[in-house]
């Protein structure tokens, strides 16, 4: 299966839940959505390099992808300062 990446900047999407969901049309069946995002609630050096506006917290991705449409499939702990989820588009058995 070919996997295409898609990369953007949570900061830079303004209304974020909208966004995901007119993203959901275009998606594969099957296909996921990876959020990478640099994790606010971590702090550390992070909270020292960038300002509020360019981070979030894991419930609030969570948050605005439900609203979205979108369901949790898998998440990581693995990266330092980052939120890793996979989401899935909700009822998508594919």
């Amino acid at each position: 299966m070919k996997r295409s990446p898609l990369l953007a900047a949570l900061v830079a999407i303004e209304d974020r839940p909208a966004y995901f969901r007119r993203l959901k049309t275009d998606l594969r069946p099957g296909a996921r959505v990876a959020v990478i995002e640099p994790n606010r609630d971590l702090g550390g050096l992070l909270s020292l390099t960038l300002d509020d506006g360019h981070t979030s917290s894991a419930p609030e991705v969570a948050e605005e992808m439900a609203q979205a449409g979108y369901t949790l499939d898998a998440s990581h702990d693995f990266l330092a300062v980052q939120i890793f989820q996979v989401y899935a588009p909700a009822g998508d058995d594919r």
